[in-house]
């Protein structure tokens, strides 16, 4: 998704550029490649595993939310990176999805790079995309019993529409199918498992963990996670001030 970024920029160089909703793989590469940054997160873990790594004269970690009107106040950045910020704000920020985008607007001086994902369908055609379903909806339903909520992601088309009422000019909207296999799947439920771990005790967490085990047999039999199922897609959004 970032080559794709790349791509899009072109030669100009990147300048000052702000990871709005930081992690490691976008400030891996937002550190190699911009002359300057900053990068936010709310989630203090992220930030305890990425300052030391970070550490840089270029750069600049902020543990921060963006409902705090004083967060980077009066700064200003070439580029702001979006990646994956939209589907993460229910879990720090309820309901703050159109607030986080007129809020960047403020910072953003010439374009802005949104990287999402569209939402999973409700229902699938396949074993394979149905244990993906199950899958997902099992791990959200851990998050909410472990007292957390969970990721919720949006369209593109509605990304793209108040983006537009935000103060910005979408130029582009790109989408790349996801392509999910077995890895996937385990990786998943091992989330489950540890947020069912602290679901209230007894028969709901007793049965919640059965539940995961049963998906872990199902994806570990078949055969189509092997070579992989399509959902959904991946986009992103080239937006610039308007």
């Amino acid at each position: 998704m970032f080559d794709s970024v790349a791509r899009y920029h072109g030669d100009r160089p990147l300048g000052r550029v702000l990871d709005a909703g930081t992690g490691a793989h976008s400030l891996a590469w937002v550190a190699r490649v911009a002359q300057s940054w900053v990068a936010v997160t709310a989630d203090p873990y992220a930030y305890d595993a990425l300052k030391g790594s970070h550490a840089s004269g270029n750069g600049q970690l902020v543990l921060g939310r963006w409902e705090d009107e004083t967060l980077l106040d009066g700064q200003v950045f070439d580029v702001v990176l979006c990646d994956y910020l939209i589907g993460a704000v229910d879990r720090f920020t309820p309901y703050f999805q159109v607030g986080i985008l007129e809020r960047l607007r403020r910072h953003c001086a010439g374009r802005l790079y949104l990287i999402g994902l569209e939402p999973w369908p409700s229902s699938a055609p396949t074993d394979g995309g149905q244990i993906l379903l199950d899958m997902a909806r099992l791990r959200d339903a851990a998050f909410l019993l472990a007292g957390n909520r969970p990721y919720r992601e949006y369209p593109s088309a509605w990304v793209a529409h108040t983006l537009g009422g935000a103060g910005y000019a979408v130029q582009s909207v790109k989408h790349f199918g996801n392509l999910y296999k077995h890895g996937h799947v385990t990786a998943q439920l091992r989330v489950a498992e540890r947020y069912a771990q602290k679901a209230p005790a007894g028969a709901l967490r007793a049965g919640l963990l059965a539940e995961i085990d049963r998906v872990r047999r199902r994806a570990a039999a078949c055969s189509e996670l092997v070579s992989g199922v399509r959902i959904s897609s991946d986009y992103i959004i080239v937006a610039e001030t308007a």
